[in-house]
Parts: C-alpha cells; structure tokens; sequence
C-alpha cells in the first residue's frame, strides 16, 4: 500500500508512514515539515474560546469549513522532522519553486532528513496551489502515479 498527500497532507503521510510498516511506498507534496503554525493571538484566542475556526476554501470547493480547535492542539505534535528518519520504504517528495505556503527549502529540508532511498522532484514555477491549474494537477498526478507503479506495481 502507498500514501500521498499535498500539503499538511503530505506532512501526515510522512508521520503516518514512520508508524505504519504496511506503507510501501510515500509521496509528499509541498509538504511543510510542521503543523503547528498556528500562532498566538486575536484569532488565536477567538478560535480557542470558540472551539472552532471559519475558514472560507477557494473554488473549486467554494464553501466554509470548521476546523476545530483540538486541531490547533493536535499539530504542534506533528513534527514530520522527527518522523522523517523512521521512513525506510521509497519515498517521493515534490515541492514548488513558486510555493508561497510552504518555503521549497522547508520540504527539502523534509527530503533531506528522510531515512530510506527517495527521490526530489522541483515543480519549476508551481504555487501552493497548483491543483487549480488542470495541467499542472495533472503532471503532478502523473509523476506520483509512475512513482507508485515503480514501487507498488500495476
């Protein structure tokens, strides 16, 4: 079995691959090696007293999520820097030259602390969020597929 994800995604397919000797193969994409960004503050508070925070999602999703504040508490534990070292199956890690969320030299800091073989791959001139961007969805689909099918098989 193989994990991919974008994102905080790919930050938890790495933590989760470091725990799990059934993953085979993991890809990270644009994945930031902590979740606890969040910082203290205004909304911070808010969101505490709340118990939840409003977030508006862009299209194609165009609605409003509530993210919890147990999230906030949950991230500052992820530290995919500690994982990463565990991680012994092959592994993939693509970041964006032009990632504006997640500075490429965060992910490869990522890429470099890896335990097991891997492979880097820079998505010259590729945002944060790419997956508007049919074509540039589906390159980056086609990289992790041909990766999967290396290490996983048909």
């Amino acid at each position: 079995m193989g994990i991919c994800g974008h994102s905080m995604g790919g930050t938890l397919a790495i933590h989760y691959t470091a725990a799990h000797s059934e993953i085979r193969a993991c890809c990270a994409i644009q994945a930031p090696s902590r979740l606890g960004g969040v910082q203290p503050g205004d909304r911070f508070d808010a969101w505490r007293k709340s118990g939840w925070y409003e977030k508006e999602c862009a299209a194609p999703l165009s609605r409003t999520v509530r993210i919890p504040y147990a999230f906030a508490t949950d991230a500052v534990c992820i530290d995919a820097l500690t994982s990463a070292p565990k991680v012994a199956v092959p592994s993939l890690v693509m970041y964006g030259t032009k990632d504006e969320r997640v500075p490429p030299e965060n992910t490869v800091m990522l890429y470099q602390a890896l335990g097991g073989p891997k492979k880097l791959v820079a998505l010259e001139d590729y945002g944060h969020r790419f997956k508007l961007e049919p074509a540039k969805c589906e390159h980056v689909a086609k990289i992790a597929v041909e990766f999967f099918r290396e290490h996983l098989g048909p």
